[in-house]
């Protein structure tokens, strides 16, 4: 499968949890009987559903199965947010994204993130203090990062 050229394609969805098995407090959620919704954004991608937070946490789970998410990512920071609309590439069953900070508490920082779905693992490989971008090269064994029009490649984990 070749790359995106365009950021993954996310939609209005709810997750099905068990909240309180991963600490999400319940204000978080909507409550149904036995099963607790969150909203969020999600995509497709290959046999993968992948769900993002409001809070820029990142649930995966294979197409198939409905209430046993994944979650892969979880930003280091409280005021982190993983950005898939602005800036993110996808190869095979990868995903290369940008984590931001909010800038509300600290200076803004920009933190290139790689996914692997297949491995349900992520790999952040790139800091930085002014925006970032980052894409999948053609065969998808490097990432371009592109720093105010300064690019710079770094391999691929996965």
């Amino acid at each position: 499968m070749a790359q995106s050229a365009v950021p993954l394609p996310l939609r209005p969805a709810f997750i099905n949890v068990n909240a309180a098995a991963h600490g999400l407090p319940g204000y978080d959620t909507v409550v149904r009987s036995g099963v607790q919704q969150i909203p969020g954004r999600m995509a497709y991608v290959g046999p993968y559903r992948v769900w993002v937070s409001g809070a820029g946490e990142v649930a995966t789970h294979a197409v198939g199965v409905r209430n046993a998410p994944h979650f892969v990512y979880s930003p280091s920071n409280a005021f982190d947010f993983a950005d898939f609309a602005r800036c993110s590439s996808v190869y095979g069953n990868k995903i290369v994204f940008v984590s931001i900070t909010d800038g509300y508490v600290q200076p803004r920082r920009y933190r290139v993130v790689e996914m692997s779905l297949d491995r349900q693992a992520v790999v952040r490989h790139y800091r930085s203090r002014s925006p970032v971008c980052a894409t999948y090269s053609a065969d998808g064994t490097q990432i371009v990062v592109d720093a105010q029009g300064r690019q710079q490649t770094v391999p691929s984990a996965y």
